[in-house]
């Protein structure tokens, strides 16, 4: 019914898979090699034939896309300014095309590359990459830029780089003696990056280590790092890192503290970015520090087991380096070793490389003898199959492994890679399809007439399918054998929300997915409102502070010690308007930038003209928006917290923020560390015409503190209404920081508003949604569909419709939403707030309750814990 936090009370089941002998596969022999002349490509890379003690900085970098598709990122040949190519599809026998090329101006000044990605949901990418600084020398600064398709930039954020390198815990020089990673997590919209640094320590000498990161995808930075002066495994020589919903893993390869290879665990959930705990699965003998490890980080990859398959090599107590292969589970615990190689002292393995292979994974490595390489050798691991089949040896023997970077997946179950031979020559190759099964297409997008449609499976056995849905239906044959078209037909939707189901193609134990989506009979004539932008997180949280307060002035007063009368008792939340965050951005921005603190334009000013727009509302006037209100200064305040409750406590700005008549917001806040207060914010509240709005901020109360964080929004959420019975022309879809806003000033008033709440994830998300000042209400929005979540009745008069006024349809409400009890025990209670029947369970047998299983309106629930005696 509601968390409840009780100390110690923890307990872990883990169970390792079992190999048996079953069937062996087919060993990986074929490798297909596509040369393309790209001008400014480079033309070398680190020797295949002497084993470095340290990681190599990547000079290119591919990732691939869901429809088989991808991109490389590479350090031009002058060795400065980074360049992106899109390739085609990767169809049959591995033919791949070059689509596309930009050379992002924001990437121009670039001098080494330390990570890339993309962003699927709109095909922008993500660089991690270094560049010289004006004072401390060479690849000293660490930067993370995102750019559009076409090269526009869309953030740039440094990361460190910023402290001259004669001072004490200055960070610098990314990549040092090591490589350096990029990823994009879909399920909470961050980028991570891991790579290593250096850092002048007490003893004033710059030591190395790793160095982890999260960035948003609006440039906002979150160091994660687990200790001191963010510093991760000393002397961390070379880098991987793997994204698996919540979570991410890491490789460390360690010559100091610890001296070991490394299998890293990191949360990254709605609550935030945190370290859980390392594993040491092979230990590095010799001396701390001394730059010699006589080993090679490998990769890793999720196996179909839910583990993850990790490789590397090593030559302590081998003849020579040799492949060794750990299973690891996502709890940290590690299998036995298996080595694939014993090889004699004058023969080793070089570049081992790993990635998904079907439900297997392949490994790859080079082995070389004599100077000379004189094979790519392949091993299929992870499933009982595949741990059967004998080695393979690549047949074309001019085919090479990437020395720096990973091998990828490919969606349609093959493996590509690029690397660099020669100048001006871009070298891909790929192991192609196993050639069990793949589906010509991954989804289709009916529209809510329905239709027919129709994909193309391709095997080389029998398969099956099936459905999850009953508007979904097809006449073909249950089971079918080789190349075949499938076709199915979807049903109109009569209703409101979307939908969506899955046709599921399986082949023994391999299945391929066709996702089918269809949007609810609302969509055809609404429109997304989109004059509120997207707030940053800072701006956002001062937002949802102040709509909290206006709702119940009395209670904020109580929260700050107050007791403040010159406020209205309540009024309406407030709405973000772009237009105005634009010109409260640019004047905090201006501020920083000039070290000036003022309503008046800023003298310099990059945006605007001081002396004929030198008002708040020229700025306001000057990027469109046509209305009255007033403006908020503030500056040297850490958060959004410190500078909410600044002004809060001066009677100006907050008579200004509290005026019932404003009903739209913009928030701008700008951070500049050489400047006099570092941070400085502008706040614009102002009302336009008779323009009003149904608003708020969607998130999930993570840590059960009562309150919005940034970290905890919920994004993508798709708010409609129905006014009457009739689809209202305007909806809107959360932020990245959970904000929304819906004009709603053509309803009439006395007109019945029903909100509904609805989402195409393929997962359940909990929203938390305020009924009061500290009241919520917990609701589970079901993959992929939706609910009408409440409603209220418009009231005359122009005035906004916050989360608060709405009264939600499920009748339930709980306060506090979580309770901290000691250890020796105790009692608890809090209010259940419903305008209808409810009932309760708890799911320990140490907190018990004499409340009636079924009750109805509002309660008191009286609750007990035993003490904790573990």
């Amino acid at each position: 019914m509601k968390p409840f936090h009780h100390p110690g009370l923890l307990a872990a089941l883990l169970l390792l898979p079992l190999h048996a002998g079953l069937a062996a596969l087919t060993p990986i022999t074929a490798v297909v090699t596509k040369t393309i002349s790209v001008p400014g490509f480079p033309g070398t890379e680190p020797s295949h034939t002497t084993v470095s003690n340290y990681g190599h900085k990547p000079s290119v970098i591919l990732t691939a896309n869901a429809d088989n598709s991808s991109n490389v990122a590479f350090l031009n040949a002058s060795g400065t300014g980074i360049s992106i190519l899109s390739l085609s599809v990767a169809g049959d026998r591995g033919q791949i095309g070059l689509t596309g090329r930009i050379d992002p101006v924001v990437l121009r000044r670039a001098t080494q590359l330390l990570g890339f990605t993309r962003i699927p949901s709109d095909g922008s990418f993500a660089i991690a990459y270094a560049k010289d600084s004006a004072t401390s020398g060479a690849d000293y600064e660490y930067w993370i830029s995102r750019v559009s398709s076409t090269g526009a930039t869309l953030f740039s954020t440094l990361v460190f780089g910023s402290m001259d390198q004669a001072e004490v815990e200055s960070k610098g020089q990314p990549g040092w003696f090591s490589s350096g990673r990029l990823a994009f997590n879909p399920t909470t919209q961050r980028l991570i990056a891991y790579t290593g640094h250096s850092l002048r320590w007490v003893d004033n000498v710059r030591h190395q280590a790793g160095y982890v990161a999260t960035v948003s995808l609006m440039g906002e930075l979150s160091v994660v790092t687990d200790l001191l002066s963010d510093w991760y495994v000393g002397h961390n020589f070379d880098q991987r890192l793997l994204v698996d919903g919540n979570n991410f893993y890491t490789l460390a390869h360690g010559d100091a503290y610890p001296r070991a290879l490394v299998f890293g665990r990191w949360q990254d959930g709605a609550g935030g970015t945190s370290f859980v705990g390392d594993t040491e699965y092979f230990p590095i003998r010799g001396a701390i520090g001394d730059n010699t490890t006589e080993t090679q980080t490998g990769g890793m990859v999720k196996l179909a087991n839910g583990n993850f398959g990790v490789v590397y090599t090593t030559k302590i107590s081998r003849n020579n380096y040799d492949i060794c292969y750990i299973e690891i589970t996502p709890a940290g615990v590690a299998g036995t070793p298996t080595w694939l190689t014993s090889y004699p002292s004058n023969t080793f393995a070089i570049y081992p490389r790993i990635a998904r292979y079907g439900d297997a994974a392949a490994i790859f490595w080079e082995e070389v003898q004599g100077g000379t390489v004189r094979a790519v050798r392949t091993k299929l691991v992870g499933t009982a199959e595949a741990n059967a089949t004998a080695m393979g040896t690549v047949s074309n023997s001019a085919v090479r492994l990437p020395a720096v970077y990973d091998i990828a997946s490919l969606p349609d179950g093959g493996i590509l890679w690029a690397s660099t031979r020669s100048a001006g020559s871009l070298v891909l190759q790929r192991v192609v399809d196993p050639g069990i099964l793949s589906l010509s297409s991954q989804s289709s997008n009916a529209d809510t007439s329905g239709g027919t449609f129709t994909f193309t499976v391709s095997s080389s056995n029998s398969w099956s399918w099936s459905d999850n849905a009953d508007w979904l239906t097809s006449n073909e044959p249950t089971s079918q054998s080789g190349n075949q078209d499938f076709s199915y037909s979807v049903s109109p939707n009569t209703s409101t929300q979307s939908r969506t189901a899955t046709i599921t193609i399986t082949v023994g134990n391999l299945t391929r997915t066709h996702t089918v989506s269809q949007p609810g009979n609302e969509t055809a004539n609404a429109q997304q409102y989109t004059g509120d932008g997207i707030p940053s997180p800072i701006e956002e949280e001062i937002r949802w502070l102040l709509n909290r307060g206006r709702f119940d002035s009395s209670a904020e007063n109580a929260v700050q010690g107050t007791s403040y009368s010159d406020i209205p008792a309540t009024s309406s939340a407030l709405a973000p308007n772009q237009q105005l965050t634009l010109a409260s951005r640019h004047h905090s921005e201006d501020m920083a930038r000039n070290n000036a603190y003022q309503h008046e334009t800023v003298p310099g000013s990059a945006y605007y003209n001081a002396v004929s727009q030198p008002t708040p509302w020229d700025r306001w006037e000057a990027e469109g928006y046509d209305g009255s209100g007033g403006e908020n200064l503030a500056a040297g305040y850490p958060g959004a917290q410190e500078a909410y409750v600044g002004w809060w406590k001066s009677t100006g700005h907050r008579v200004n923020m509290y005026n019932a008549g404003h009903r739209e917001i913009g928030n701008g806040h700008f951070e500049w560390r050489s400047s006099t207060y570092r941070n400085y914010y502008t706040m614009a509240v102002a009302s336009s015409g008779n323009l009003s709005f149904l608003t708020g901020t969607l998130f999930r109360d993570g840590n059960g503190n009562g309150r919005y964080e940034p970290s905890e929004a919920a994004a993508g959420i798709t708010i409609r209404l129905i006014v009457d019975d009739i689809p209202h022309p305007y909806y809107d879809v959360s932020t990245v920081v959970g904000s929304f806003a819906i004009p709603i000033q053509s309803i009439p008033a006395g007109s019945r508003v029903e909100v509904i709440l609805s989402s195409t994830a393929n997962r359940a998300i909990a929203l938390t949604i305020p009924t009061a000042y500290s009241a919520y209400s917990r609701v589970n929005l079901p993959p992929g569909q939706g609910i009408t979540y409440g409603g209220f009745t418009r009231s005359t008069g122009v005035h906004n419709v916050g989360l608060r006024e709405i009264t939600p349809f499920s009748g339930l409400a709980i306060s506090p939403a979580a309770t901290s009890i000691p250890a020796i025990g105790g009692n608890g209670t809090f209010a259940v707030s419903s305008n209808t029947s409810w009932s309760w369970s708890d799911n320990a047998d140490w907190l018990t309750s004499n409340e009636p299983t079924s009750q109805s309106g509002n309660q008191t629930f009286t609750y007990s814990v035993a003490p904790n005696t573990s």
